[in-house]
């Protein structure tokens, strides 16, 4: 007997409230796999019948338990996300599916539960308590930059910052903090392979570039010194972050780069204004000798 089969048997040991024949159904129906089409239709039998379902047909049919299940599974994969590779993995394979698969309710509480372990995770690192915590907080940063509102996140990424760094200083596996801020330096930058680019303001990055500057320093990181350089560039040349940066130069040879390229910059500008104002000097003197002559040529 087939499923379509067993649901026409239902339908009519219903009408003619045949009980036993119902419950054989129904048993029948309770071990059976189902394809979403087949489980919409019995869904839409039980629904319509006189006769009471089985609890064994009723439970699986029953939604009133999946956001419950689906946050347990998130709280658990959160978890093993600290224990290695694996546990990352899958928490990154379940958000992904969430956000392709489920409604929209779940992927807002999905989110909000990956921001809420982000946070916990970065005040353990911050208090002391960081066992685990480097690697679930890299894991969770990305998923909150990826498939978070990352304007918001960022938001609150840069405001514990200085702590955050400050506190990884001390952490033996602070290195694999460095993909992570590469991709945070990178995302708000403006490039053709940014197609996710968040806009901050000059204050907001120049925040984020003083608060890490200490890791780059530190991590020696080739591809991490690249994508701070162009966070670098993008700010005012004036500005007291940049110019004691360039002034660590000689102590943070990582910074050599960023000091080379505001030097030029500078000295660019430089060139640049006193071109401007040269143009403007011989104007005004090709100006005056031009008076000079009119008035001459009145006089005699």
């Amino acid at each position: 007997m087939s499923v379509d089969v067993g649901i026409r048997l239902l339908r009519a040991a219903d009408h003619l409230l045949y009980q036993e024949c119902a419950d054989d159904c129904m048993a029948y129906l309770a071990s059976a796999p189902w394809s979403d089409k087949e489980e919409e239709a019995i869904d839409d039998a039980i629904s319509s019948m006189g006769l009471k379902p089985s609890s064994d047909l009723a439970a699986r049919l029953t939604s009133a338990d999946d956001m419950k299940v689906f946050k347990e599974v998130i709280k658990h994969l959160t978890e093993k996300a600290g224990c290695g590779e694996k546990g990352v993995a899958a928490l990154h394979d379940f958000v992904n599916a969430t956000f392709n698969e489920a409604p929209a309710q779940a992927t807002c509480v999905c989110m909000s539960m990956i921001r809420e372990a982000w946070t916990t995770a970065t005040k353990n690192l911050i208090t002391g308590n960081h066992l685990r915590s480097v690697s679930l907080w890299n894991t969770l940063t990305i998923l909150a930059l990826e498939y978070g509102d990352a304007k918001s996140f960022l938001a609150d990424f840069i405001g514990c910052s200085k702590k955050l760094c400050g506190a990884m200083t001390r952490i033996r596996e602070r290195f694999s903090v460095a993909e992570v801020l590469i991709q945070v330096f990178l995302r708000v930058i403006p490039g053709k392979a940014n197609n996710k680019l968040v806009l901050l303001s000059n204050s907001q990055r120049l925040a984020l570039l003083a608060a890490w500057a200490p890791m780059v320093a530190d991590l020696k990181c080739k591809s991490l010194e690249s994508a701070f350089r162009q966070l670098f560039t993008t700010l005012p040349l004036q500005d007291p972050v940049l110019i004691a940066l360039v002034k660590e130069e000689t102590t943070n040879p990582q910074f050599g780069d960023c000091y080379a390229w505001w030097r030029t910059k500078l000295f660019k500008r430089m060139k640049r204004c006193n071109s401007a104002r040269e143009e403007i000097d011989l104007e005004a003197s090709n100006s005056s000798k031009e008076r000079v002559k009119l008035v001459s040529g009145e006089e005699s």
